[in-house]
């Protein structure tokens, strides 16, 4: 039997009809729907981050009142990005079967949009509208900062700066915190683990751990064969093997064992080993510049500095900054009277993992007239009554 062109036509009219139809009823697909003021006849792309790439997998343009569809059927829960021509785009968590109902506008996307449909994009979405305020305040600090470089007093508004960062990254990692622990089911939360604000991670692994097994505990229950459950539960399972070794680093450091030697470079460029301190009662501070918290603790050890020096107290100050000008102007303006070194290569010192410190600053350790450990961990308070009942 011969086919014309005719027949063939009419064949892919129909199979172009049975595949809409499949898409359309397929019980698995999801859908996204949306209206976007502003970007009217416009091209939108749909992508999807996987575990390891983002790829593109649809497009579609929007018609003349600005609204689009998108119709697919996804292997697993995932995340898709749903971005515009000019690059500008959201984060959706949807699944086999769910559907988003999006409704934003072009001149304010992507701080501000309306979505509903499912709880993980409606989760990603409170932690970005939350972001993109903070970001603006961010960005309100970032210029203060560019246009006071030539001022005379720099050093003093950067220190105010930094002081109101610190209180804005608080904000913004604590909000993030209590969000994933009121919602440690929902497969939106391994996205969140994540984020960084101001080009620093927000959640610790280490510290947070605690987070990141209750996450692990309640989604690889439920979603065992998820790819993103999967690499998450990879990943508590090497951090709990990296914790396992990192106890037996910190019995190393326990009290009454020797203080590793720091050989670190001063403020004037010359190596100062901690070893030379050797036969008096050494407090390591360990601190940075840009920490309100260390410059706070800097201006009570000098107070106590006062009263103990002449009775055999020393103060070696381990830096954990990246710029040299910043931090020896800090030591210049708090006129820190001790030995001060740093290897300026911030929170990814050796030093870091040598003393086993969180990333949170200042800690101290107590180091006896022997070179040994006698204390660490404590408060500046607590650094007092120890003093009192060693050296008064």
């Amino acid at each position: 039997m011969k086919i014309n062109r005719h027949h063939i036509f009419i064949l892919f009219i129909l199979f172009l009809a049975f595949s809409a139809c499949f898409r359309r009823e397929n019980p698995d697909n999801f859908s996204i729907e949306g209206k976007i003021n502003g970007a009217e006849g416009q091209k939108i792309y749909l992508e999807e981050l996987t575990v390891n790439q983002l790829s593109m997998v649809d497009s579609a343009v929007s018609g003349a009142d600005g609204t689009f569809t998108f119709i697919r059927l996804p292997g697993e829960t995932g995340f898709y990005l749903l971005k515009l021509e000019n690059g500008k785009f959201i984060t959706l968590n949807l699944g086999k079967g769910e559907k988003n109902e999006i409704l934003a506008d072009a001149s304010i996307f992507p701080s501000e949009y309306r979505i509903s449909g499912t709880s993980g994009s409606e989760l990603l979405h409170e932690y970005f509208t939350k972001t993109a305020a903070n970001q603006q305040k961010l960005d309100s600090l970032s210029q203060i900062f560019v246009a006071s470089q030539g001022a005379d007093n720099f050093y003093q508004i950067k220190q105010q700066i930094d002081s109101s960062f610190y209180q804005l990254f608080n904000n913004q990692q604590l909000f993030l915190r209590n969000l994933l622990s009121e919602n440690p089911g929902s497969i939106a939360s391994l996205l969140l683990l994540n984020q960084r604000f101001a080009n620093k991670i927000l959640l610790d692994e280490t510290e947070n751990f605690d987070l990141f097994v209750k996450i692990d505990s309640n989604l690889f229950a439920k979603y065992p064969t998820n790819s993103h459950v999967a690499k998450h539960h990879e990943r508590v399972l090497k951090i709990t093997n990296e914790k396992t070794e990192q106890a037996k680093s910190e019995a190393l450091l326990a009290p009454g064992n020797p203080a590793p030697v720091l050989n670190l470079r001063d403020v004037s460029g010359q190596t100062v080993s901690s070893a030379s301190l050797k036969g008096k009662m050494v407090l390591l501070n360990f601190w940075a510049s840009w920490s309100p918290p260390c410059r706070a603790a800097n201006i009570q050890l000098k107070e106590i500095y006062q009263k103990y020096h002449s009775r055999g107290f020393e103060i070696f100050g381990v830096s954990f900054d990246t710029n040299p000008d910043i931090w020896k102007k800090s030591v210049e303006i708090d006129k820190l009277q001790w030995p001060n070194v740093s290897d300026l290569a911030g929170i990814n010192s050796a030093v870091r993992k040598l003393y086993n410190l969180p990333e949170n600053l200042p800690y101290f350790y107590l180091v006896d007239k022997d070179g040994k450990i006698l204390a660490k961990g404590f408060t500046v308070a607590q650094l007092r009554a120890i003093l009192k009942e060693k050296l008064d």
